[in-house]
């Protein structure tokens, strides 16, 4: 049976690996650099150019949750391309999140264009900015009822808080 993304191991691929994966599924040749990820592996690879980050999702992601994230993100660069997100990348073989063999089985691979570095400061700023662009970006996605029953956190919480637990709480004792 396979485990959950928050029951499955993470990848543990060196860096080295990633660096051979990169160039084998993407055809992008430069050194890695691990960015650290909880649940998953997220290295920088630097190609002397623009470079990606290469994600390595833990054998528990499925791939239609992957296909949500992709289409979103594509979603979001249509609508405005001006916003600053990570762009997904095509593999060699012409697809977002191609899977490769590891030691514990096969994983999704993800390649995206990294966003421009900034300072704490003008991190906030793109933030905020960033924030209520994205809002208008997402119009036209149609989102799935929560199995709670709640279409949006309600609007007696500040932002949300607690809806996450709101909908665990009411799923766990349907």
């Amino acid at each position: 049976m396979t485990k959950s993304v928050l029951e499955a191991p993470p990848p543990r691929f060196s860096a080295d690996e990633v660096a051979t994966i990169a160039a084998a599924l993407f055809g992008l040749e430069g050194r890695a650099t691990d960015l650290g990820s909880e649940r998953d592996q997220t290295f920088l690879i630097d190609d002397g150019g623009a470079g990606g980050v290469l994600k390595i999702s833990n054998l528990g992601e499925e791939a239609a949750v992957l296909e949500l994230e992709t289409e979103a993100i594509l979603h979001v660069a249509r609508v405005d391309p001006e916003l600053p997100v990570a762009h997904p990348r095509l593999a060699l073989s012409d697809e977002y999140w191609p899977r490769y063999d590891g030691p514990d089985g096969p994983h999704y691979v993800r390649l995206s264009s990294p966003t421009a570095r900034r300072t704490r400061a003008s991190t906030w700023r793109c933030m905020a900015s960033s924030t209520r662009q994205l809002g208008g970006s997402c119009s036209g996605i149609s989102q799935p009822r929560p199995t709670c029953g709640r279409r949006s956190p309600p609007s007696s919480t500040p932002h949300g808080a607690g809806w996450s637990r709101t909908c665990l709480t009411a799923t766990k004792s349907a």
